[in-house]
């Protein structure tokens, strides 16, 4: 997971920009990609995706901005999925995610943490292009009931 400069995903911090400092609400545009894999048939699924306050990504406190693929619903400032398409760069758009989110800080009763959020994904890869282009596991389940009764119907 990568963190862009801008929403056109075009260029990238580096390890010597890092702690990047965001302000309050003003978002964070961020890549997943898929690494050494050519099958134009992989896509990559984004299952989790949350911060923390500690390196320990199983620490509290976290807060989720994807929750099975999905925008969290809990968060007012819902996190937004950006289209992914070919170019000189991306020879396989399914083998990417976009998402932004809205910076935000973690807080201790009426006090905000002072210090570095850190975040973390949790991904698989889909093998079927029956699944391209959808973000949202509900939207997988969807698909899925939708076949069951279609059989059904037969």
């Amino acid at each position: 997971m990568r963190l862009a400069l801008d929403s056109t995903y075009n260029d990238f911090y580096g390890a010597q920009d890092y702690p990047v400092v965001k302000y309050l609400r003003r978002p964070l545009y961020f890549e997943v990609e898929l690494l050494y894999s050519r099958d134009p048939q992989a896509e990559l699924f984004l299952e989790n995706c949350w911060a923390t306050y500690s390196a320990d990504r199983n620490s509290s406190p976290k807060w989720d901005v994807v929750v099975d693929s999905c925008e969290n619903s809990a968060d007012e400032y819902l996190t937004i999925f950006h289209p992914v398409s070919s170019n000189a760069r991306v020879l396989f758009p399914s083998h990417l995610k976009r998402f932004e989110v809205k910076m935000f800080s973690f807080t201790s009763g009426r006090d905000a943490l002072k210090g570095q959020v850190k975040w973390s994904v949790g991904m698989g890869v889909l093998y079927h292009n029956a699944w391209f282009g959808l973000l949202c596991k509900q939207q997988i389940v969807t698909v899925l009931k939708s076949l069951v009764s279609w059989n059904e119907n037969i």
